[in-house]
C-alpha cells in the first residue's frame, strides 16, 4: 500500500469517526430521574435518551483533536519526490542523470555508508558550491521546503 493510499484510507477513517462523534453531540433531555431517589446527572441524561457523553468537554475535545489531527496528516505522508518537485528541486537535479546538479543516484554513491543527513539537509537549506561543480545550489528556505521534508528527501536520496 503506498503513502498516498494509507493517507487516504486514514482521512476517511478520520472524517468517519468525527462524523460519528458530531452525531453523538445532542442537547440532553430535560426528565424527571425514574423511580430511582440517587440517579446521578450521568445517568439522568442517559435515561432521557441521550449519550451519557452528550454535550460534555471530552467529546468537544475529541472533534477539536480529530480536526487537528487531519490538518497535521494533510501533508504528513507527502512523498519526498512530490515535496521535492513543489521545491522546484526537480528543476535541477534527476534521479539517474545530471541535470544542472549532479543525479540523486551520484549524491548516495558518492556518500554511501556515511552517516550524513544532517550535513546534507544543512547544504539543501541554506545552499552550496563547489561540491559538484562551478554551479552553486541555491538555499531553499523554509517557506519553500520544511526541515521535515528537507530531511525525508536527503534520506530519500541517500537510498538511491
Amino acid at each position: 500500500m503506498t503513502a498516498n493510499a494509507i493517507k487516504q484510507v486514514l482521512a476517511w477513517a478520520l472524517v468517519s469517526l468525527c462524523t460519528v462523534a458530531a452525531a453523538q453531540v445532542k442537547q440532553p433531555v430535560e426528565k424527571k430521574p425514574v423511580a430511582k431517589k440517587h440517579a446521578t446527572p450521568a445517568e439522568v441524561k442517559y435515561q432521557a435518551g441521550a449519550s451519557p457523553l452528550a454535550g460534555t468537554a471530552m467529546v468537544k475535545r475529541f472533534l477539536v483533536a480529530g480536526a487537528a489531527l487531519a490538518v497535521a496528516l494533510s501533508g504528513a505522508w507527502a512523498s519526498p519526490e512530490a515535496a521535492m518537485t513543489k521545491a522546484g528541486c526537480m528543476a535541477c537535479h534527476a534521479k539517474d542523470k545530471k541535470v544542472i546538479g549532479p543525479s540523486f543516484k551520484d549524491i548516495a554513491a558518492r556518500y554511501k555508508g556515511k552517516n550524513v543527513v544532517a550535513q546534507l539537509s544543512s547544504e539543501v537549506r541554506k545552499g552550496s558550491k563547489g561540491g559538484w561543480g562551478p554551479i552553486p545550489m541555491p538555499p531553499n528556505p523554509v517557506d519553500k521546503i520544511s526541515d521535515a521534508d528537507v530531511k525525508l528527501a536527503v534520506e530519500w536520496i541517500l537510498k538511491q
